[in-house]
């Protein structure tokens, strides 16, 4: 599927205490599973690679 129906108003919500990094790279992990159709593994260079994220360390702390 080309698309997914994103509630606004709830990812607002539900991310409002996230900075701005942990958003972004929630919303590639998002993208990647509706993609894939399936959950990611939590592979911390693989993920940084994912986000485009030069650190595992930044994508390992997004995480916790």
């Amino acid at each position: 599927m080309p698309w997914f129906r994103c509630h606004v108003a709830q990812w607002l919500a539900d991310t409002r205490a996230l900075g701005p990094a942990e958003t972004g790279i929630l919303f590639k992990f998002v993208l990647a599973m509706f993609e894939s159709g399936k959950p990611i593994p939590e592979d911390h260079a693989r993920l940084a690679r994912l986000c485009g994220v030069a650190r595992t360390a930044t994508v390992a702390k997004a995480i916790e």
